[in-house]
């Protein structure tokens, strides 16, 4: 049991050290991986970016996510779900799906640039990882961008579904590699609270300047003399 999304996310970072000052990247899928992968990214001085992902329910269930699309048009879809559906009604729900992934990274980067994953060590981090679905789609999206290595970390995740992730990318980290999963990811948090748009502006904003500082060896703003004050009398 975690309290919240980033003391699982201090936890995960101990399982990822080896990553410590690697030529690597991480990709947190909003919302919820964000704060995920900003304890990471601090605890292993390496950058964080987004990677948007869309799970698309079933009309009958909004429980039961039968495809997912990442914001490149990456997509996975479990076949046994789609029987009798619409075919126009999907591409629809696709369509309106990549509409809103290019809304939030509008709104959660604004105008900065992606972080590439070529050559680099990719890291995807979620918050938890049930059916695989939507990480298989980020899969797909980053194996576009030629990486060196595709690391899948998550807090937790079923036993058979991190299996199953490992023959497809180059490693899975799991906290709680669970044997008989709870069915939900919320069931191993204490507090799963949503996750505002504004957290996950805030978030990338800070990972980003810490970084920024950390390579640059900039000072912080708590010991930051102003230039003019140091000459002041």
């Amino acid at each position: 049991m975690f309290f919240d999304r980033r003391a699982a996310g201090a936890r995960l970072a101990q399982k990822l050290n080896q990553y410590r000052g690697e030529n690597a990247v991480l990709f947190a899928l909003p919302k919820g991986g964000v704060p995920v992968g900003f304890e990471v990214a601090k605890a292993l001085g390496l950058p964080l970016d987004i990677l948007i992902v869309q799970k698309i329910c079933h009309p009958m269930s909004q429980d039961y996510g039968i495809c997912a699309i990442a914001e490149t048009g990456e997509t996975v879809c479990y076949e046994s779900g789609l029987c009798g559906l619409d075919g126009s009604w999907l591409n629809y729900e696709m369509y309106l799906k990549q509409v809103e992934a290019q809304r939030r990274r509008e709104v959660y980067k604004k105008n900065e640039p992606s972080l590439s994953a070529e050559n680099k060590i990719a890291i995807i981090v979620d918050d938890g990882i049930a059916t695989g679905i939507t990480m298989k789609a980020a899969i797909q999206a980053l194996q576009e961008q030629w990486p060196d290595k595709i690391v899948v970390a998550s807090p937790v995740a079923p036993h058979d579904i991190a299996r199953e992730l490992t023959a497809l990318v180059d490693s899975v980290v799991v906290v709680n590699d669970d044997r008989e999963y709870r069915g939900t990811t919320a069931s191993y948090y204490m507090d799963y609270s949503e996750i505002s748009d504004q957290e996950v502006v805030s978030l990338l904003s800070e990972s980003s300047h810490r970084f920024v500082r950390q390579v640059y060896n900039l000072p912080t703003a708590r010991n930051f003399i102003p230039i003019h004050s140091r000459f002041a009398k």
